[in-house]
């Protein structure tokens, strides 16, 4: 199960959206389930008080992953982004209705949606606050009919807009602007196909809304050009389609992996991004020349620092935070610098706090090491990440924050062995989150332990120039520190969620 959002309206009331799997229940009520081992998404609502008001499986389908994405609450309505498959002669949970194979048949009527069997699709679904279904579209990325050189037929396919390899606990962010346009990231798959003879069909695709094609044929042959940014009108007519990487300098690697985390829009329509890049590699092959470039629009650079000195088949992850306009142009990106064999960093979920024009953002890397000086991550131009309490931890959660022009300010990382630290949130000037660490945390003068010998879990307040000021301890039995809340929120009188 991995609740992936929490989202607060303005009466105090919680919405929370997420994929389940086995045994997950609200109110003593099982959600849906088939008889296997497969994953759904849900979406649940509960009053100030934390009773459960309603709750509904969104997709579950019988042999086949349905994975919760991400949830934007914008003008008193839900909006969930989900994946969803077809299977040909297998039943799958749609809201409270069962369907099967290609027909959809649920209480409706004014929605008609294209649902062919054995397909995968992306959808976007609107509700209102009370639960009804409000609106529903379905995205694929569809590769057409391929022939071989001698005319044999070798098939099509379609796939998830955004395919993060069946992992339920990433999301795949979106957002919506003031002008309720649609902005959402696209994974175009560039294996070609082979026919009977091992020839490598290169692919074409396009991407569909509802059964049509939304788009011109692409065939991107390159892996450097798949991750787009897809942006579409308050009617889903599409508006572009535009490539965030343009260029890659070192031609050694075999294919680039971008983990989008979180993503925001502010009031001028500019967007944020924040996530972590992998370079893969073919085992045994050393970087010779550094730093590795990953271009993107606009003449800005995602730099790898480190290379790898052993068979491994990946560089480490590079976190970012990258600026866009509303035209899906790049206006900078920023990220630390890591150095050394086994260095790295990643960016996960992001505050953007327009009224300081600071954006504050969650994320971990690798501090500088009693054992080996030799690895440490930096942000802006030389500030090293230190944590001083343990030295010899190879991992350390922070938040860093930038302003929205992209200038680096400061990070800040708790007292303590290795740790996570989940979203943020902001009220009366002061930063919160929740901090799952190990062996102790220390704010101020005390110092806290863990309630049964294995993880502890604290919510923990900053201010805004990065220092730790207070921490509430939470009974906690966890066994891993990347078990950490993912969503921290605050409502309009203090209460955090």
């Amino acid at each position: 199960n991995y609740p992936h959002h929490l989202v607060l309206d303005d009466y105090g009331n919680a919405y929370m959206y997420g994929t389940y799997g086995g045994g997950t229940e609200f109110n003593g009520e099982n959600l849906q389930l088939f008889a296997d081992y497969n994953c759904g998404a849900f979406v649940a609502k509960f009053d100030c008080n934390g009773n459960v008001v309603w709750h509904k499986a969104i997709a579950r389908t019988q042999n086949e992953n349905c994975n919760a994405q991400y949830m934007v609450l914008k003008d008193n309505r839900l909006y969930l982004q989900g994946t969803v498959h077809m299977q040909p002669y297998e039943p799958i949970w749609f809201l409270d209705t069962v369907v099967s194979g290609s027909s959809l048949s649920y209480h409706y009527p004014d929605n008609t949606f294209p649902w062919i069997s054995n397909n995968s699709y992306t959808y976007m679904m609107a509700f209102d606050l009370d639960g009804n279904m409000l609106d529903y579209d379905l995205f694929s990325l569809y590769k057409e009919d391929l022939y071989s050189y001698d005319g044999e037929r070798i098939g099509s396919r379609t796939y998830h807009l955004f395919d993060q390899y069946g992992d339920a606990s990433r999301p795949v962010p979106f957002a919506i602007d003031d002008q309720h346009n649609y902005y959402m990231l696209s994974r175009w798959r560039c294996d070609g196909m082979p026919d009977s003879l091992g020839n490598i069909i290169p692919q074409k695709m396009v991407l569909k809304h509802n059964g049509v094609d939304i788009t011109d044929t692409l065939m991107p042959e390159d892996t450097k050009y798949i991750y787009r940014l897809e942006k579409f009108d308050r009617n889903f007519n599409h508006q572009y389609s535009k490539p965030l990487v343009v260029n890659i300098n070192d031609t050694n690697y075999k294919g680039l992996d971008m983990y989008f985390s979180d993503m925001s829009i502010d009031a001028d329509g500019n967007i944020y991004i924040s996530g972590h890049a992998i370079l893969t590699y073919d085992i045994g092959h050393l970087p010779v020349s550094t730093p590795i470039d990953i271009e993107l629009a606009n003449d800005n650079h995602i730099y790898y620092y480190n290379t790898h000195f052993h068979d491994y088949t990946n560089l480490f992850e590079q976190g970012f935070v990258m600026k866009l306009d509303n035209d899906g142009n790049a206006l900078w990106v920023r990220h630390p610098r890591n150095y050394g064999a086994d260095s790295g960093s990643e960016f996960y979920s992001h505050l953007l706090d327009e009224s300081s024009g600071n954006i504050y953002i969650s994320g971990a890397g690798t501090p500088v090491l009693s054992f080996d000086a030799s690895l440490f991550t930096i942000f802006g131009e030389s500030d090293t990440l230190i944590n001083t309490y343990e030295p010899h931890s190879s991992f350390a959660a922070y938040i860093v924050c930038y302003d929205t022009a992209g200038n680096y300010k400061w990070y800040s990382t708790p007292h303590t062995i290795g740790c996570g630290i989940g979203s943020v949130a902001k009220y009366n000037d002061k930063i919160i989150a929740g901090v799952m660490w190990g062996t102790s945390l220390t704010c101020g003068e005390t110092t806290y332990y863990p309630s049964e010998q294995t993880m502890g879990y604290s919510i923990c307040q900053w201010d805004v120039q990065g220092n730790i000021t207070d921490a509430m301890q939470m009974h906690c039995v966890a066994y891993d520190r990347y078990n950490y809340s993912y969503d921290t929120r605050v409502n309009s009188t203090g209460d955090v969620y």
